[in-house]
């Protein structure tokens, strides 16, 4: 300032009006501007939906083309997600991922915004659903480890704090829902300490067996993602995915075809060859009640399955005890010896018509 007072008194007196002439004139513009953004904040609480969403896209055209009132116009914004009328929120949310899709630099700051739009203590429900839909949909990228790092600790923190809940409503299964889908977005790129990982663990394992079955799939996916990062598949886990496959909620599911990605995952990882044929017997099972494009896309996965481990061709069934529910396998050590096992078993010799057409 001092450098720039100096400047203009070394300057004739013509020029120095002209200096004096041309920051009046920018200082009226910013007021002026300034005017204007407070009538669209007035404008974008108005009673008509169709107001509101022309002042809300008003200001992201404000924000995305000139840097000047950033700060306010971007916290406007961002305070509009907890807008009464749906339409408006959404409206919201669609502008605030062109933002930072149109300008990634911006995408700490948008996080920085919503974070404090969470953490007001007067900050409703719904308002705090919307804005976990919205970060859970921001692009994740290595660059961005600090926000990865920033938004895990965002989810973990209403994760809990939705879990304390005793009551299980419908809304709160849908916050468990986003929650766990923004961590599974965010997971790959952060770094999060193992410690802080270690707590939620048992509270994943109980959501993926006593929440909804969309609401336990995320839980199931995040599980496998920690879990196969650290090389430690656990039997707990297996056993918590084997026994989703009779979730009722799998037959109206929208999200049948990532379920199927999620088995494949696990069981093309695993080395127990016992364990992948029960989960391939009970996929079979499933398959019974289930629609056709379903059916079609479980056994696509069989298929992959026994063509990434071509030793479950090998395996077949001598005998079952009733007593223990275990199934004994034994190695077909060549297609002839086989063919005269289920022979035996049914009390006839074999013959060419029964190799044609063993059922």
């Amino acid at each position: 300032m001092k450098h720039g007072f100096d400047e203009l008194v070394s300057m004739s007196k013509t020029d120095r009006n002209r200096r004096l002439l041309l920051w009046y004139y920018e200082g009226q513009l910013k007021n002026k501007y300034e005017d204007f953004v407070n009538i669209q904040q007035n404008l974008a609480v108005d009673t008509l939906a169709a107001v509101k969403i022309q002042a809300i896209t008003t200001m992201y055209e404000l924000l995305v083309n000139r840097p000047e009132l950033e700060q306010k116009i971007l916290s406007l914004l961002v305070n509009k997600l907890g807008d009464p009328d749906y339409k408006v929120a959404t409206r919201v949310v669609h502008w605030l991922k062109s933002l930072v899709k149109n300008h990634p630099g911006m995408n700490a700051v948008v996080v920085r915004e919503v974070k404090q739009l969470l953490y007001r203590p007067n900050t409703s429900k719904k308002t705090q659903y919307h804005s976990i839909c919205f970060l859970n949909q921001l692009l994740m990228s290595a660059r961005g480890r600090r926000v990865s790092n920033k938004l895990i600790a965002i989810y973990f923190k209403f994760f809990n704090l939705s879990l304390q809940k005793k009551k299980r409503t419908e809304d709160n299964q849908k916050m468990l829902s986003a929650l766990l889908t923004g961590v599974n977005r965010a997971y790959p790129f952060s770094r999060v300490d193992d410690e802080k990982v270690n707590e939620q663990m048992d509270l994943l394992f109980k959501v993926a067996q006593q929440s909804t079955f969309n609401t336990g799939l995320q839980a199931l996916m995040l599980l496998k993602q920690v879990l196969a990062s650290r090389h430690s598949m656990t039997d707990r886990f297996y056993s918590a995915l084997y026994r989703k496959l009779l979730d009722p909620g799998l037959a109206t599911s929208n999200r049948q075809a990532m379920f199927l990605n999620l088995i494949f995952q696990a069981t093309k990882d695993d080395e127990d060859l016992k364990r992948v044929r029960a989960f391939i017997k009970r996929t079979l099972q499933v398959c019974h009640g289930q629609s056709p494009p379903f059916i079609c896309g479980a056994l696509f996965m069989i298929s992959e399955v026994v063509r990434n481990k071509p030793k479950l061709k090998l395996f077949d069934v001598i005998e079952e005890d009733d007593s223990d529910e275990e199934e004994t396998f034994k190695d077909v050590k060549s297609e002839d010896e086989g063919t005269k096992l289920r022979a035996n078993q049914r009390g006839r010799e074999p013959h060419l018509g029964y190799i044609n057409n063993p059922w």
